[in-house]
Order: structure tokens, then C-alpha cells, then sequence
């Protein structure tokens, strides 16, 4: 039996967890699933159909200026007409479900009946987007806390211009439907005996106007497309269809004016372009919807940051853009620096986004912080900008979108062409052939254009995408988002997966061990009623990621408000307080305390100078990646690891996900050595890396902006950082689940959708020859075209919709996030 038979299922997300005795699958489904329950949410899971995603481990709220924008124009709004309320809008990250609606309803009901406001909110969840109308006193800032606790990221209401490219196919949709049921009605008046008369004319006069406009309303789209693609020399899919449509509705439309009055083929005509503009629209959909799910990127423009007045010296909060040299900055704790800037005063950052490493770096005044850096002080810190924005390395990231390569699309093409020159040849040698056995020209035309109309691409232009939108929703549904076209394609030419370390391969968040091996959840047991309120006065007074680590491993919370008041901190050594006449110091041993302590610590909890707690960090590495290492050398495919972080560093993580210690090397070897652990790369080595991997066959993951030279040169590119959008709207996929498992389950629904399709070419293939040996012997008729092009189309459908449906039936037994999809 399989270890997802034996899995039981999550209690917050429903996917199965291995570890026996485990209730959850990983730390952040069961911080959800405690937080629900506390606050009396349960209902959550009776509302939820199936099962639901699973969470990453909360990493605090740090909303960033634009919340600080939006409070202010709330409260400069409302203390001008207090009896009015304020109307905005919000996007939601996480949002999925009907149950997630009820439960970001139920959220701000509740903050709004506390504070005494009767404020609404309306929730949309096909956009991901939460509109709010505030009366004075709603607590804003409370509630979208409550709700990043709940795994609800919010942002700025992105610009629907840009999110939505689909809008549009809808409405073509929707017209060309109704107008191909109209025209089959029609046509069935004519089949079923209908003639002579002006009746009869007035049918045909009827059927040709609708024809026009299905070819206007819903041909226009595969024709500019095809023009487009033509004009670039590049022989899309798109052409073989807008050909089809072009030629077959040509050749009705003169039979019609030059010839005796009849519209043949053309309600046929009008039901391929709605099945085509269907299709159409289920691909943009597809990525449409894994696009909406990241926050509002709208890049630059809707980047703020906080400058201090020259002349009245006050902060204000400014967009990025206007930055100059010299402009002084000011930062608070998680915000983002968004150009170089020389620090006035010490300051501690993370470095994770530019550099990858996983410790905050200390900056003393004078120090440039490269831009990139999060600031990670308690108090505000002010540096002066060094370098406009339009310099900056986070523009040259935001303003770069990585380029599919034309590679992606060589086999559409090259059947594109096949299928082009063959309807072509086809067409004409059953015109030539018919013209020369009885010299009507008429009969000819209708021959060839009967060829044109049931050498139908259906196959192609729905069934295809219809199975592409089905593969994404699959892994949608499990955290795995497609953002660009052809992505599903390039994945199964994938040989070797490239692991960044630091919030890639690593979750970005330490844990603590004891050196004298004794558990984490008993670090505090052997301390004193004193040195233990200490010790959580000390580790509550910042978000140093050490303190945020021993935070979580402590057993018990006895938080003391006036302990917790007197705590000091010393910048770049760690935190202090007077308590009951002792000296309690929490940070780097050599400050910390007097004695000397083993080399592997490097925190330590002391009281007058003597250690009550020697402890070493390390970093969490996301759930299952040793698997997932394992899992894609038995498919051939080799793992490397790839990062700016410290040699040393790199080798511990390889060591643990199961990567031999043998293939670590420093630096950047030429050549790369096959399956290797490199640390201490820069971006532009990251960058060589890739090159002498030669890209093509290469799947770059990684999450920060030290990242993103590689990430454009891979073949793929894929993120687990969807809290930065800044990353994730550039790569291919992004990830939102807990562990990495996704990229296999990605790389094995390529494998079952390339299955499908091939599937849907035979079964187009064996149909298109049927269809043409009877358009070249004159026995089609307009009828039975009537009935042999859609009954082709809904076949290839029905196909589709039973293996992708039976997938995922498969899938709902096994652990898709752990790597191990089971198609059936």
C-alpha cells in the first residue's frame, strides 16, 4: 500500500499527511486551524466543498505604505463628511472559495459590530476582490491583520484594464453562440424541406447576414491574430483556423451572390467560429485567473515609499518613481529599500530578496544598503538615496518581463503548417478534380468549399484548450498557478531543476535546537519564574528572525507588559532588561554573556553574564524537498542547488534534502558539475550557471531579486514567494503551497495533458480523413456537414473531459503537494 493510502487527511486543508499521528500537513494549516477555531470560525469547514489549500506559516502582517495611504485618505475623507461613508476596494490573496468568502464576511462583521460602525463589505471572488464601504471608526488595520493570520494577504485594488484580457472573449462568446443557435434553426427549416418562396430567400438573406457577423464578432479574432502572426514570420496555430474561416465563408458568401441565392455551410461556419472563440476564451481564462490571484503589481506606479520634506522636514509617503539622489528615506520595519541609499545610523536588514542570505546584515552610518534590502529594525531608521529610481535594480526587475521562447511553440507550428498546406492541397485537387469530371464551375466551388468546411480544427481549437484550462484548474486547486502560455509545453522537455536555497528551498524561517539536545518545546523548564518572563519579555520585543525562531519554540506565553516595557535593544547584538536585579541578555554569544560557549551557538540567553540557554539556529527546509530531490532523480531529472548564501550554509541544507556532500563546490565550476550545491554566487554567476546549462531543458525556482538574471535565461521559471509579486508575476508558475512538491505534480500533468492531446489529434485525424473522402466524392451535403463537424467536436470533448475528470478523481486519494500525482 502506497504512504498516500496510509496518509490521513489535514484537518484544515484535506490533503493527506504522511507522518502518523499528524493531523495537519504542515505548521501552517494547523496554525489556521487553531486561529478558526479560537475565534469561534469553524463553520469555515462546513461551508468548504473538497478539499482546500494549504497554508504557508504566517510571516506577520507588514502591509507597507499603502495601507498607510489608504488610512489617511479614510480619515481625511470621513473628518470632512462623518455622516458619509468611504468606498475602496482591495485585492485578496487566497481567496478560492465560497467558504473563504463567508469567512472574510464573518471577519469584518464582526470588527465592525465591536467598533459600533455599520460598515459593508461585498466580496467577488471570480476577481479576488473585496469591496468596502466605511463609516468612521471601522478598524481597518485590525481586521486585514486578522485576516493575513487567516492566510489573506491584501493589497492596493490592482487597474482591471490590465488584469482582465478575457472580458472581451466573453462577450464575443456569448454573441457567437446565440447567433450559431439562430442560424442552425434556420438551417433546420431548410433540411427539413423548406423551398422556393420568399420565405425560403429570406432565410437564406438571413443566414448569410448572421454568418457576417459571427465571422466579424468572433473570426476577427483568429484573423488578426493570423495576420499578426504572418506579419512576424511565424506560423501560429491561429492561421490554420482563420484560414479555414476566411475560405469557407468565401466560398459560401459568392455562392450566394453570383450564384443561385443558397447559403451552404454557412450556419456550419458559424457554429466552428463559436466553438473556436469558446475555446479562446478558455485558455485566457486559464491564465488569467493564476494572474489575478497575485496582489496588485502594477510595478512602479504603485510602489510608495517614505521621504522626509526638505523643507518642513516631514515625512510623506511618495511614489518610488520620484526619487532622487539625495532624497532622504525613511524606513520602517518590513519595508522595502527601494533604491542603494547611504544609512545615517545603524540599521539591520535582510538581504534574502538581493543576496540570499538567510541572516539580516548589519549597515553602520555610512554603509550603502543595496536597493532590494527589507529593513528589519524595531525603530525607524533614515538613509539618503545614492541613485535615482529610475537606476534602481528593482525597477530593472519590475520593468522586465521574461520572453517565451519561440522554441515553446515548434511543434504547434510545425503542425500548423502540415494542416495548412494539406486543407490547402485537398481543396484544390477536389475543386480540380470535379471542375475537370463535369465543368461546372459552381459545383466545383461547392465541393472545395465543403473540404474547407469539414476539415474541421476542433480538435485544436477546443478540445485542446479546454484540457489546458482543466490541467490548470487541477493544479490550481493544489497551489501550483500557470501564468503564461505554453508553459505545460516546455515542462516536458525539463532535464535538470535548479533550487535556489534561501526562501526557495528553505521556508525563509530558522528554528532553534538546544546544544545539549534538549527538546524544543522544554528550552524554558528548567528556568526560573524570573529568567523565564525574561526570556519572553526578550523574545517578544522584535521580529529578529532568532527571536521570531525561539518564540514559536517556547511552550508557553507569559508575556509581562511591564517586563516587556524595559526591554532595550542593542543594535546588531540583540535585546536586554533589568528584571528582579539581574541582567538578562538575549543575542550573539560574544555579547550576551562572559563565558565561553561551544562554536556551533550563536544565540544565547544569559543572566549576568552567565548562559541559562545556549542554542543554535538553522534554517527550516519546506516540507518534503528531500523527497521531491529523490522523486525527480527517478525521473531523470537532476537537482542542483544554487545560491548566494555561504558555502557552508549551502552544504548543510544540500546534506538534508539529500544531496551528497561530494558535489558541493565553491563557486561556479565550468563546467557544472552534474548535480552540484554551489554557494556564494553573485547574480550574475547565478546567470553564468544557467548559460553553461544552456537553458533550453532547465527550470530555474527561485524567489529573489539576486534571482532574476537566471530566471529570464531558464527554460522555465517558477517562485514559491506569491507574497511577492514582484517575483512571481515574471515566472512561469508560481507556487502558494507549503513545500515544493508542486513542480513534480506540475512536470506530471504536462506528461497526462501531452497524452490527451495526442489522443484529440487522432481522433481529429481519423475524422478529417472521413470528412474529406466524402467532400471529394460530392457526397457532402450541407446537412450531414451540419452534423459531422459538431458531433467531431463534442467527441474530442467528451474525450477530454473524461481522462482530465478521471485525473483528477485519482487525485483526490493521493497527495498531489507532495509530488506524487497518480493519473489513472
Amino acid at each position: 500500500m502506497s504512504a498516500a493510502e496510509n496518509a490521513s487527511a489535514c484537518a484544515h486543508c484535506g490533503l493527506p499527511v504522511e507522518a502518523a499521528g499528524e493531523r495537519f500537513c504542515c505548521a501552517g494549516c494547523a496554525n489556521v486551524f487553531a486561529l478558526l477555531h479560537a475565534e469561534g470560525l469553524g463553520r469555515y469547514y462546513e461551508l468548504r466543498r473538497g478539499v482546500g489549500q494549504p497554508q504557508n506559516e504566517a510571516r506577520g502582517f507588514a502591509p507597507g505604505p499603502w495601507l498607510e495611504q489608504l488610512e489617511s485618505e479614510l480619515e481625511c475623507a470621513l473628518s470632512e463628511r462623518p455622516e458619509q461613508t468611504f468606498r475602496t476596494e482591495l485585492d485578496i490573496d487566497g481567496l478560492h472559495c465560497g467558504a473563504c468568502v463567508w469567512l472574510i464576511e464573518k471577519t469584518f462583521a464582526r470588527h465592525a459590530e465591536r467598533a459600533g460602525t455599520p460598515s459593508r463589505i461585498i466580496v467577488n471572488p471570480a476577481l479576488a476582490r473585496a469591496s468596502l464601504e466605511l463609516s468612521p471608526g471601522f478598524p481597518l488595520r485590525p481586521w486585514l491583520a486578522e485576516l493575513s493570520r487567516f492566510g489573506y494577504r491584501s493589497g492596493p485594488a490592482s487597474d482591471d484594464a490590465q488584469r482582465s484580457t478575457s472580458s472581451g472573449l466573453l462577450i464575443r462568446t456569448a454573441l457567437c453562440l446565440a447567433l450559431a443557435g439562430n442560424l442552425m434553426l434556420f438551417s433546420l427549416a431548410q433540411y427539413a424541406g423548406l423551398r422556393g418562396g420568399e420565405l425560403e430567400r429570406q432565410v437564406h438573406v438571413v443566414t448569410f447576414v448572421g454568418a457576417t457577423l459571427s465571422v466579424l464578432i468572433g473570426g476577427s479574432v483568429f484573423l488578426r491574430s493570423a495576420w499578426a502572426s504572418l506579419r512576424a514570420r511565424v506560423l501560429h496555430f491561429d492561421v490554420p483556423i482563420a484560414l479555414g474561416i476566411a475560405l469557407a465563408y468565401v466560398g459560401a458568401a459568392l455562392r450566394f451572390a453570383l450564384g443561385d441565392g443558397q447559403t451552404p455551410y454557412l450556419d456550419t461556419v458559424a457554429v466552428f467560429i463559436a466553438f473556436m472563440v469558446l475555446g479562446r476564451y478558455l485558455q485566457e481564462r486559464a491564465l488569467e485567473r493564476s494572474r489575478r490571484r497575485l496582489l496588485s503589481d502594477d510595478s512602479h506606479r504603485s510602489l510608495l515609499t517614505r521621504r522626509l520634506a526638505s523643507d518642513t522636514q516631514r515625512e510623506e509617503l511618495v511614489a518610488c518613481a520620484t526619487l532622487e539622489a539625495g532624497d532622504t528615506i525613511v524606513l520602517r520595519r518590513g519595508d522595502l529599500v527601494p533604491v542603494a541609499a547611504r544609512a545615517l545610523h545603524f540599521a539591520a536588514c535582510s538581504l534574502d530578496w538581493i543576496e540570499g542570505e538567510s541572516e539580516p546584515r548589519r549597515f553602520e552610518e555610512g554603509d550603502v544598503i543595496p536597493a532590494g534590502a527589507f529593513y528589519m529594525g524595531a525603530s525607524p531608521a533614515r538613509a539618503i538615496a545614492t541613485e535615482r529610481f529610475a537606476d534602481s535594480a528593482v525597477l530593472r526587475l519590475l520593468t522586465r518581463d521574461r520572453q517565451t521562447s519561440p522554441r515553446a511553440d515548434a511543434f504547434w507550428g510545425l503542425l500548423a503548417r502540415s494542416y495548412v498546406l494539406g486543407v490547402l492541397g485537398v481543396a484544390v485537387l477536389g475543386f480540380g478534380l470535379t471542375f475537370l469530371r463535369g465543368g461546372d464551375v459552381m459545383e466545383a466551388l461547392a465541393v472545395a468549399t465543403s473540404v474547407l468546411v469539414v476539415t474541421c480544427p476542433c480538435a485544436f481549437g477546443i478540445a485542446v484548450p479546454l484540457a489546458h484550462e482543466l490541467a490548470h484548474a487541477q493544479l490550481r486547486r493544489h497551489g501550483v498557478f500557470l501564468r503564461k502560455p505554453g508553459v505545460l509545453d516546455r515542462l516536458l522537455r525539463i532535464e535538470r531543476v535548479v533550487f535556489d536555497k534561501t526562501g526557495t528551498l528553505t521556508t525563509g524561517a530558522l528554528r532553534v535546537q538546544a546544544v545539549d539536545g534538549t527538546a524544543a518545546a522544554k528550552l524554558d523548564a528548567h528556568l526560573d519564574r524570573a529568567a523565564e518572563s525574561a526570556l519572553h519579555a526578550l523574545v517578544g520585543a522584535q521580529d529578529h528572525p532568532k527571536s521570531v525562531a525561539l518564540r514559536s519554540a517556547l511552550r508557553t506565553c507569559l508575556y509581562d507588559a511591564d517586563v516587556a516595557a524595559r526591554v532595550v535593544e542593542a543594535p546588531g547584538r540583540g535585546v536586554e532588561v533589568l528584571h528582579h536585579d539581574a541582567r538578562y541578555r538575549l543575542g550573539a554569544p560574544a555579547w550576551a554573556c562572559t563565558e565561553s560557549v561551544p562554536n556551533e551557538v550563536d544565540l544565547v540567553f544569559a543572566r549576568d553574564g552567565r548562559p541559562l540557554l545556549t542554542l543554535t539556529t538553522q534554517e527550516t527546509v519546506r516540507p518534503r524537498s528531500r523527497e521531491l530531490i529523490e522523486a525527480l532523480r527517478q525521473e531523470g531529472i537532476t537537482p542542483y542547488i544554487l545560491s548566494g548564501d555561504r558555502q557552508a550554509r549551502v552544504d548543510a541544507v544540500a546534506a538534508v534534502v539529500g544531496l551528497e556532500a561530494g558535489h558541493a563546490h565553491t563557486g561556479v565550476a565550468q563546467p557544472v558539475p552534474a548535480g552540484c550545491a554551489v554557494g556564494d554566487a553573485s547574480p550574475d554567476e547565478k546567470a553564468a550557471f544557467i548559460r553553461a546549462l544552456s537553458g533550453e531543458g532547465t527550470l530555474m525556482v527561485g524567489d529573489g531579486l539576486n534571482d532574476a538574471l537566471a530566471l529570464d535565461l531558464a527554460d522555465v521559471s517558477a517562485t514559491p514567494a506569491s507574497e511577492r509579486p514582484f517575483v512571481a508575476s515574471r515566472c512561469d508558475f508560481y507556487l502558494t503551497s507549503a513545500g515544493l512538491g508542486g513542480i513534480r505534480d506540475a512536470l506530471s500533468v504536462a506528461k497526462h495533458l501531452r497524452h490527451v492531446v495526442r489522443v484529440d489529434l487522432a481522433i481529429a485525424v481519423l475524422y478529417n480523413v472521413g470528412a474529406v473522402s466524402i467532400a471529394l466524392s460530392g457526397a457532402m451535403r450541407p446537412w450531414l456537414a451540419a452534423i459531422l463537424m459538431p458531433a467531431s467536436s463534442l467527441l474530442t470533448v467528451a474525450y477530454t473531459v473524461h481522462a482530465m475528470t478521471r485525473a483528477r478523481q485519482a487525485d483526490a486519494g493521493t497527495a498531489l503537494t507532495t509530488g506524487r500525482l497518480a493519473w489513472k
